[in-house]
């Protein structure tokens, strides 16, 4: 019912885990840009869902911008965090300034990341065919970066994930495929 967070070392080290403490925690955590903080979605009981922020070196989760919001995204130059809010999304400044609607987002579209300089949001829409942006979420400036056709469309279901580099040259894409045969039987007469 609850997803858990674990730090795995790339050399020697011991595995160990974020304790939570009661929070159910969603299982969308990002890395801040101090690399030092995970921030992630989590609910405690009673409440409505929102982000948190954990120190990796322990501590508790502390609460990080409104409540009701999840998929947080951090910009690398830690000014801003983008936030899905129901069917769009907001823009919040991490000084404590007032939340925003991003600009440039069309309705169904998808954040996946930060530009690697904190300028841009990769955005795309999860249909068959995908078309990649990078939006501008304070001007609302946007522009297409390529559209993603399936190499293999037969028995494709669902919608499709897309992930994209931090400089925006190289993505990945995954969807279910699901297939079978058919065969036609005939009455044989004799």
């Amino acid at each position: 019912s609850s997803h858990q967070t674990f730090l795995l070392p790339t050399g020697v080290g011991q595995v160990r885990k974020l304790v939570r403490d009661g929070i159910l925690d969603r299982g969308d955590d990002t890395w801040f840009h101090d690399g030092k903080h995970i921030v992630f979605t989590g609910q405690e009981p009673g409440k409505i869902e929102r982000c948190y922020i954990q120190d990796i070196e322990g501590g508790k989760p502390e609460p990080l911008g409104p409540e009701g919001v999840n998929r947080p995204r951090v910009s690398p130059n830690g000014q801003y965090m983008v936030v899905r809010d129901g069917a769009s999304y907001l823009l919040v400044p991490l000084d404590g300034g007032k939340p925003q609607p991003v600009r440039g987002m069309a309705p169904g579209e998808e954040a996946i990341r930060w530009s690697e300089d904190s300028r841009w949001l990769y955005v795309y829409r999860p249909e068959r065919i995908m078309q990649l942006y990078e939006v501008d979420p304070l001007t609302g400036n946007r522009q297409l970066l390529r559209q993603i056709n399936h190499t293999d469309p037969a028995g494709a279901i669902g919608l499709p994930l897309l992930l994209v580099s931090a400089n925006g040259k190289s993505y990945v894409y995954s969807f279910a495929q699901r297939l079978s045969d058919l065969y036609v039987a005939k009455k044989m007469l004799r």
